[in-house]
């Protein structure tokens, strides 16, 4: 039951304004909430944050971008219960999160399928919520991208305009 609320928010949040679907609050509040939400949920995993101190913006704590970077967690510490990090950064034009994992990284042959509708490798996935992550993500003028560091792993790369999520 609380996974078809999560999938029904998250789907919502992806095409809702900004005010409809959160909170005005710190930046950095934000992400604490973040983390402290999903490490609750995971305390068995490795898990490293750093978020910048200082100079932390007003914005709109959404709810589909909360749940956008759990389930990018989720993601990770899926293949890589060991080791998930994520580093949280910002300047006046941007918000920068990383989420990085030691799992076996995202096959070439697959790569360019991960954020497709449907799309999973896993036994029982539904495959929405990459989808539905770059949607919130994109909605809000953003960018999610993953790489494959030459020592192995996953790194997901969000980008977001500090405009977008500004109260």
């Amino acid at each position: 039951m609380r996974c078809k609320q999560i999938l029904s928010s998250i789907a919502a949040a992806a095409g809702v304004a900004r005010a409809e679907s959160g909170s005005p609050m710190q930046l950095d509040v934000f992400l604490s909430d973040v983390i402290a939400t999903w490490t609750n949920d995971n305390l068995a995993i490795a898990f490293i944050a750093n978020i910048q101190n200082g100079n932390s913006p007003r914005i709109v704590a959404e709810y589909g971008l909360k749940q956008a970077i759990i389930n990018l967690l989720d993601n990770a510490a899926d293949v890589s219960p060991g080791f998930v990090q994520l580093d949280a950064k910002w300047t006046a034009q941007s918000l920068t999160i990383i989420i990085q994992d030691k799992g076996n990284g995202i096959p070439p042959e697959i790569a360019s399928n991960t954020f497709d509708a449907g799309f999973t490798t896993k036994l029982n996935g539904l495959g929405l919520w990459l989808f539905l992550a770059r949607s919130v993500i994109t909605r809000l003028e953003g960018y999610l991208n993953f790489k494959q560091p030459s020592e192995g792993g996953t790194i997901a790369a969000i980008t977001i305009p500090i405009k977008r999520l500004a109260v």
